[in-house]
């Protein structure tokens, strides 16, 4: 995993503002937090706690990894395209 993915699941699981390079993390007012990669939103996290992702279709090495920094959340590539969601608690996929 990288240092980015890291410190931007930090802040988007803190509900924290964070944006470095292709990455940002956007809290609305409602304590929403917003993960987005190249301004597509890749997973939002309520202010409940429950946590939905969607890679936008873009299955790369750069989107996993940072769906993957998720606590609870863990991607396999699979052959032809797509991914292999295990995962626990309150993810989702939309």
């Amino acid at each position: 995993m990288s240092k980015i993915s890291d410190e931007s699941v930090r802040a988007f699981m803190n509900a924290e503002s964070f944006c470095r390079d292709n990455t940002c993390v956007t809290v609305n007012e409602e304590g929403t937090s917003h993960l987005t990669l190249h301004n597509n939103q890749i997973a939002k996290r309520t202010d409940s706690g429950d946590i939905y992702i969607n890679d936008g279709g873009w299955h790369t090495k750069t989107t996993s990894s940072r769906l993957n920094a998720i606590p609870g959340l863990t991607l396999k590539q699979k052959k032809e395209g797509g991914y292999l969601m295990v995962k626990y608690g309150t993810v989702r996929l939309s």
